[in-house]
């Protein structure tokens, strides 16, 4: 899948922005939030209650377009804005890709009486350990102060409980904390 490059926006300071961009005062991976805990622009003095949004932000300086339309070309920051394009410039396009995705393959739960799908092998692995056998899963699970999720096990460190409960199938399978239902987390890896 090919990028789309903009022109980079050039950094402006904000009308109330101070004349002097704050020190960060916390570093997680490589985003940086200041004393108040908002996460601070590399490029100019905005700062962002989410990181998520900052790093959208971020990719306006760097004019990366990474969702383009197969139609036309046209580039996107974000998949939701390029789905919205489709639907309002190429509804036929669009309503044949959604026919396609009906199609695709889905990952079912493998415990008896649920429901739950997904069209992501992962998504369903956080599913089962977060649902199913949240029990032993969260007994190896410590919040940090800083707001990170840490493994008992190996002492690994994650930003989400997302990632962590994505983690804990392998290093709990190494450490047989599934002994009742030990094919199904085979099955999820």
């Amino acid at each position: 899948m090919s990028t789309a490059v903009i022109q980079p926006i050039a950094a402006q300071p904000a009308a109330s922005a101070p004349t002097a961009i704050a020190q960060p005062v916390k570093t997680t991976s490589k985003y940086m939030q200041d004393e108040h805990g908002l996460w601070i622009c590399p490029h100019c003095p905005e700062r962002k209650n989410c990181r998520s949004t900052l790093f959208y932000h971020i990719r306006r300086h760097t004019g990366e377009l990474p969702h383009i339309c197969d139609v036309c070309d046209k580039g996107f920051n974000q998949k939701q804005t390029l789905d919205l394009h489709m639907q309002a410039r190429h509804p036929v396009e669009f309503k044949a890709q959604q026919t396609a995705q009906k199609n695709r393959t889905e990952y079912k739960c493998p415990f008896e009486g649920c429901d739950y799908t997904s069209i992501s092998k992962g998504n369903r692995r956080v599913h089962v350990m977060r649902t199913h056998l949240a029990e032993t899963t969260n007994l190896y699970c410590t919040k940090e102060d800083t707001g990170c999720y840490s493994c008992d096990i190996c002492a690994d460190e994650f930003n989400s409980s997302t990632n962590f409960y994505y983690h804990i199938a392998e290093c709990g399978l190494a450490d047989d904390l599934f002994p009742d239902h030990e094919a199904v987390v085979k099955m999820l890896l």
